[in-house]
């Protein structure tokens, strides 16, 4: 949680609210609400959104940079839209392919043309993955439908983020064996995404 001209840390775990919580927790502590900033940025504080300088009416750039977070710069891609700038074409002469076609790449067979992207959770407890992820990958599965998992580390200190799942230990291994399974017996593709932060590795995160 960032205000403007400070910083603002929580000085309680969310680990033990798991126990009674199963959804996804945010904390945005009102900053908005108390009109502390125009907009909280999640995870590497990339906005998406290419009309939102242009949305705000007042606009301090400093508002949406954090300096350091989790050992890495925090960056804000706004810019404003020159004056008699052309908009980028965001469509296609060519005749739209289905989303759902069928697709054959190299040697798969998928049934449609939507993938899970992989979406870093970070609850796989010291890097294992949790039980939970069985249920997870499997409710998103659909016969012949194309899967990947999120950010797995190669090793120890691969890691960006905490709770991030591993593949370098035996037990990590063994802990992904039935969530593949069970996105395998849905009739999914599953891919593993392999990964290393490389030198924005945290070593605070070294579990």
């Amino acid at each position: 949680m960032v205000k403007l001209g400070e910083k603002q840390e929580c000085p309680h775990s969310l680990l033990p609210m798991r126990k009674d919580f199963n959804g996804t927790f945010i904390n945005g502590n009102n900053a908005m609400a108390e009109s502390h900033g125009d907009v909280i940025a999640y995870a590497w504080l990339f906005l998406a959104n290419l009309d939102l300088p242009t949305r705000f009416e007042t606009f301090e750039r400093h508002s949406l940079r954090t300096g350091l977070v989790n050992g890495m710069p925090g960056k804000a891609f706004c810019t404003r839209r020159l004056e008699g700038e052309t908009p980028i074409k965001m469509t296609s002469e060519e005749h739209p392919i289905p989303l759902l076609a069928p697709y054959r790449m190299g040697k798969f067979h998928l049934s449609h043309r939507i993938v899970l992207a992989p979406l870093t959770r970070q609850r796989s407890f010291n890097n294992v993955p949790q039980p939970h992820a069985i249920l997870y990958y499997s409710q998103r599965t659909t016969k012949g439908g194309l899967l990947i998992t999120e950010a797995t580390g190669v090793s120890e200190t691969a890691q960006g983020y905490p709770h991030t799942p591993g593949i370098w230990t035996k037990e990590q291994v063994e802990a992904w064996k039935p969530v593949v399974d069970a996105v395998h017996a849905k009739g999914g593709i599953f891919f593993c995404q392999i990964w290393h932060a490389g030198r924005v590795s945290n070593q605070d995160h070294m579990f």
